[in-house]
């Protein structure tokens, strides 16, 4: 099928318009991948390059909101997606794009896998690795991925299947074993949003090249607005993000009801997105707990005011990759008690932050409620200067500094 024609008529500023597919698993599921990749979609559209996304709702073209139409197939192939059944399967989404995107590759410049690894392509190929790997079956890489299930691994073995990959070799058969072919075309470029995925994708073999790093966008949240300024709750700490089984939150309010055995006057907001069952079941059975502040779905406002009200953070999500929800929280001035693993530790170096289990989250959290606020908010400001903070408020930039050679060297110039 070949690409939609466009009517856009602005030219990048190196005079080069590039025609670019941006393929993603679902660009309304509201997470994190999605803002980067909403993001670099933004950037490159803004910059004169003619992007159009793939996702399980179709393919939408650069200059219009609706899905553009398509041969029966590929719409029943994609509709099978948004079944509401599949609404938690991820990979298996993801899948079904990268089963469709063969088929739309050729009519564009590059494709951009901005949710993971994907199948062969034709084109020049910029993949994002939010993960080390998605489709590999090797132990180590699937126990990165959230929780541990005996079915991960045929699930993953017929997410390939689906996707259109090779068959991947046994599990301990080599350091490549699971990893797609795509990267081995010389002008592709593999992206990492962190140094501790980059260095498993090395660790793994999984790139001919070790993958650049892009942090993903962070922007700080606006103070709340309010005729006084709001002055930090010694005792409140702060658990931001999803409410999904990887974030671990009965782990956090364990932690909390062990502080206030302790007799700290601790209390614990859990703030997110409630989306599902699980969501609902857990709110529902945490509701009762002393001490607990629940805001699921908080609006803006409710969201900045919290955050200008805490003083600490807790996330006790293993192996985080990046964490936009520490990031954020440290824009806001809290001091962020992290899991010791994964590349949440390139936003919090420091090691009396981190934790390895909830005893020690417990100890951490006790020595900083002892702390006054004052010293709390200079180390706060501390992390406020880190590096991969910096990089990724500075996102922009960054995301030009390593596609640009990308762009430059495509062969022929964008339609």
């Amino acid at each position: 099928m070949s690409a939609p024609v466009h009517c856009r008529e602005n030219i990048p500023a190196g005079g080069i318009r590039r025609r670019l597919l941006l393929a993603h698993s679902d660009l309304d599921a509201g997470g994190g991948a999605e803002l980067y990749a909403r993001a670099i979609r933004d950037r490159l559209r803004g910059q004169g390059h003619l992007v159009d996304t793939l996702d399980i709702h179709g393919i939408r073209t650069a200059d219009a909101d609706d899905p553009a139409p398509l041969p029966l197939t590929l719409r029943t192939l994609l509709a099978l997606g948004r079944l509401p059944v599949l609404r938690r399967r991820h990979l298996l989404r993801h899948a079904l794009v990268c089963r469709a995107l063969p088929r739309f590759a050729p009519g564009y410049d590059a494709v951009i896998l901005s949710y993971g690894e994907g199948p062969a392509l034709p084109c020049p190929v910029l993949t994002l690795r939010h993960a080390p790997a998605l489709f590999s079956t090797r132990p180590a890489l699937l126990a990165v991925l959230g929780r541990k299930s005996p079915l991960r691994g045929p699930y993953t073995r017929l997410c390939r299947r689906i996707a259109g990959l090779p068959t991947a070799p046994r599990p301990d058969s080599g350091p490549a074993s699971g990893s797609p072919g795509h990267q081995d075309h010389p002008g592709d470029l593999v992206l990492a949003n962190s140094a501790w995925t980059a260095a498993r994708v090395v660790e793994h073999g999984l790139t001919r090249r070790p993958p650049a790093v892009l942090y993903p966008p962070v922007r700080a949240i606006p103070p709340a607005t309010a005729p006084v300024q709001l002055a930090r709750d010694p005792h409140l700490i702060l658990a931001l993000g999803r409410i999904v089984p990887g974030k671990r939150l009965e782990e956090a309010v364990a932690i909390l009801t062990a502080l206030r055995r302790q007799g700290h006057p601790a209390r614990l907001a859990i703030v997110g997105r409630a989306e599902g069952a699980y969501a609902r079941r857990l709110l529902a059975r945490l509701a009762p707990h002393p001490g607990l502040e629940l805001h699921p779905d908080a609006s803006p406002s409710r969201l900045a005011t919290l955050l200008a009200r805490a003083s600490l953070g807790l996330h006790c999500y293993r192996q985080e990759h990046f964490g936009i929800a520490v990031a954020e929280m440290i824009t806001a001035g809290i001091l962020p008690v992290v899991h010791d693993g994964g590349g949440v530790a390139e936003l919090v170096p420091d090691p009396a932050l981190r934790f390895a289990d909830p005893a020690g989250a417990t100890r951490r959290l006790a020595r900083l409620l002892a702390l006054p606020l004052t010293e709390r908010a200079r180390m706060a400001h501390c992390l406020g200067q880190g590096k991969a903070l910096k990089k990724a408020l500075d996102f922009e930039a960054e995301l030009d500094r390593v596609t640009g050679p990308f762009l430059a060297r495509l062969p022929g110039p964008g339609a």
